[in-house]
């Protein structure tokens, strides 16, 4: 890291182009070195004091703390940590500090990014000194509230959390490039409740497993801390307990890793809708957000089969056709214990089980969740059967073997009479 801070006055005679009393000061985030020494040369000579220059985003969160620069000039592609991490790490801890993305790549999805990573401002490679200076005017002297547009609907504050960097990293990369909000960083429980305290944030995406404190005990704590977020766990582990311990602790849904992008994507937003109407906050209003909200919740369907390949198949079939699993339950009375927590919108549910059969479970289970749609499932094809199971509660009836046509076709029966 090259210092520059024994300059106490920028260079001699320069004009002042900030337009403050104080001199601002400026590091530089490049690891071309040629481009650091054409950005410090175009700054101080119009009056700002450059106080630093290092060569990646690791070194400027590290030595920002010493520098405590007023704007940060910040190339995006580096090698040991790329603008956009350094600038949600740095606007994590110091959120006075302005910066500024300086980079060749312009596309929008960079652009956007970069903004939600808390950029000031973005700045296309090649520039000229004016391009360059503009820029950083805006971002060291906003508009004035006289005369600033009306203000943008609030950005939400997102907050991820996995002890797995390339995991958390691949969570902030798709949540920037939707333009879902502002993205905050957690490798374990223990900090993100410490974060929570001060952050108060809109969606905490939260991994389970975890060395400092797990994701559970961490999901109950920020709900206490922070009332209004909405935590979404995220796991590898597929256990029904592992679920409702989870949905107890208070977390709105369950995804299991690996994550598929696009249903992930779409369980975000349906959190974050949720977050909006719990706290009347309006949504980012792009093509996709608005797309993504006339788009119908995902059905959630708790699966009871006491034949641990149907549960699998089933579960596989369901997660192709975009449904969510609740959880699975190798018997009735398992089913019966935990249905209120996770109250699922469709059960599929085993006829023949060992204890209690599907259908005295259906007109149980009918009993405490009278919404729920239930669909049982059996070999037996016998018109008799089927109309006991019609008469104990169940609005469908499927025969095995069957394809998954069929079994989609019968959940968007159950969930049309769910809705109306």
């Amino acid at each position: 890291m090259e210092s520059r801070d024994n300059k106490k006055q920028p260079l001699e005679g320069a004009p002042k182009r900030h337009g403050q009393d104080r001199t601002p000061r400026v590091m530089i985030v490049d690891d071309d070195g040629y481009m650091r020494k054409k950005m410090r040369e175009i700054v101080e000579k119009h009056g700002y004091l450059v106080v630093g220059e290092v060569a990646d985003g690791s070194s400027a969160a590290h030595f920002l703390e010493y520098l405590r620069p007023d704007m940060v000039l910040m190339d995006i592609v580096m090698k040991e940590m790329d603008g956009a991490t350094a600038t949600r790490s740095i606007k994590q801890r110091f959120p006075e500090v302005q910066v500024l993305m300086v980079s060749s790549l312009g596309k929008g999805n960079i652009v956007r990014g970069a903004l939600a990573a808390g950029a000031c401002g973005f700045v296309h490679k090649p520039f000229t000194d004016e391009q360059l200076l503009e820029a950083m005017d805006r971002g060291l002297n906003p508009t004035p509230e006289a005369d600033a547009p009306p203000a943008p609907a609030p950005i939400k504050k997102i907050l991820v959390v996995d002890d797995d960097l390339y995991m958390r990293r691949k969570v902030c990369k798709l949540i920037e490039m939707h333009e879902l909000g502002r993205v905050f960083e957690a490798a374990d429980g223990a900090q993100a409740v410490d974060i929570s305290y001060q952050l108060q944030p809109d969606l905490v995406i939260m991994d389970i497993v975890m060395k400092e404190m797990d994701g559970v005990k961490a999901t109950s704590m920020i709900r206490k801390i922070a009332p209004k977020a909405r935590v979404l766990a995220v796991s590898s582990l597929k256990k029904s307990e592992v679920i409702i311990s989870c949905l107890r602790a208070g977390a709105c849904d369950y995804v299991s890793k690996p994550i598929d992008e696009t249903r992930f994507l779409k369980t975000m937003r349906h959190a974050l809708e949720a977050h909006a109407r719990q706290g009347g906050i309006d949504l980012p209003q792009d093509s996709e957000a608005r797309a993504a909200a006339q788009q119908p919740a995902s059905p959630r369907v708790m699966i009871v089969d006491d034949d641990v390949m149907m549960r699998r198949m089933m579960g596989k079939l369901l997660e192709r056709a975009g449904c969510r699993v609740a959880g699975e339950f190798d018997s009735a009375e398992h089913a019966l214990r935990h249905a209120a927590q996770l109250n699922p919108d469709v059960v599929l549910m085993d006829l023949m089980m060992g204890g209690m059969n599907g259908a005295m479970a259906t007109q149980e289970l009918k009993r405490t969740l009278p919404n729920a749609k239930v669909i049982v499932v059996s070999a037996i094809a016998e018109a008799g059967v089927i109309d006991g199971c019609m008469a104990h509660g169940a609005m469908d009836y499927l025969t095995k073997p069957f394809d998954n046509n069929s079994l989609v076709r019968a959940i968007k029966r159950a969930m049309n009479a769910h809705l109306s």
